[in-house]
């Protein structure tokens, strides 16, 4: 009986250590678990930051498609994002057909807007559809064979902020009669801008004060032009820019 009761106090001593000792692993493990938890958390939380960074690329143009903008049935590239509500972009062509392109001061997207500062090269290569074109203010730039091979083209006005127009940016539009730039501030207007432009007789310019003799090198060179029309206080001084051996093209300056 002794030994019974020996034993049996041996044996409830045993079990007790056991319950004991037996809760430490179990929190060893719960740490880690826990542990563990908060690291796939944070990995989630991190990766909202990336993606927002990622668009961010994006809209600067790294060669991803969203930054193409379109807007009215013209299609916009971005050219610095709108991080702090407003940003830029460049007309590059027309989605669907539209006859008559009236480039907007802004376009706005997703609530950011963007102002619209540029045409692209070669926007509007070939377009068979267009048949006038009024540049909004925001425009500084056009650039090389934007409108070239625009068959219907027939008037082009506008672009009071417009600085300076790119090489055969007008060429082989044969029904273009209007040319009426209103900038004051135009002081380029590229080789061969109207290269075969049968029906162009008159350009009118009448307000830019900024035109050098190097920016209008062979501008005239192969088109019809008669007549260019600019202020009156600049007369003198472009009738020696436009001279053929200069413009491409023997004209007649005027107010």
């Amino acid at each position: 009986m002794k030994h019974l009761k020996i034993t049996s106090v041996l044996l409830s001593a045993l079990m007790c250590a056991s319950m004991v000792m037996t809760p430490v692993p179990v929190v060893a493990d719960q740490t880690a678990a826990t542990s563990e938890t908060q690291k796939i958390e944070e990995t989630v939380k991190e990766k909202p930051g990336r993606i927002a960074e990622d668009k961010v690329e994006a809209v600067n143009g790294t060669a991803t498609y969203k930054d193409v903008l379109i807007v009215g049935g013209l299609k916009y590239r971005v050219t610095s994002a709108a991080i702090n509500g407003t940003g830029t972009v460049k007309l590059i062509g027309a989605e669907d057909q539209v006859a008559n392109v009236s480039i907007p001061n802004t376009i706005t997207v997703q609530g950011m807007v963007y102002k619209v500062t540029a045409i692209g090269e070669k926007a509007f290569l070939n377009n068979q559809t267009i048949k006038s074109l009024n540049i909004g203010s925001n425009v500084l730039s056009i650039e090389d064979q934007a409108f070239s091979g625009c068959t219907k083209l027939v008037s082009v006005i506008g672009g009071s902020r417009l600085k300076t127009i790119g090489a055969k940016t007008f060429v082989g539009c044969p029904k273009l009669k209007t040319f009426n730039i209103t900038s004051s501030v135009l002081s380029k207007i590229g080789p061969y801008s109207f290269f075969g432009d049968g029906m162009l007789k008159t350009l009118q310019i009448k307000k830019t004060t900024k035109l050098t003799k190097a920016g209008v090198k062979n501008s005239l060179k192969g088109s019809f032009v008669k007549t260019v029309k600019v202020k009156k206080s600049k007369i003198k001084k472009y009738k020696k820019f436009f001279k053929k051996n200069n413009s491409g093209r023997k004209v007649t300056v005027k107010k």
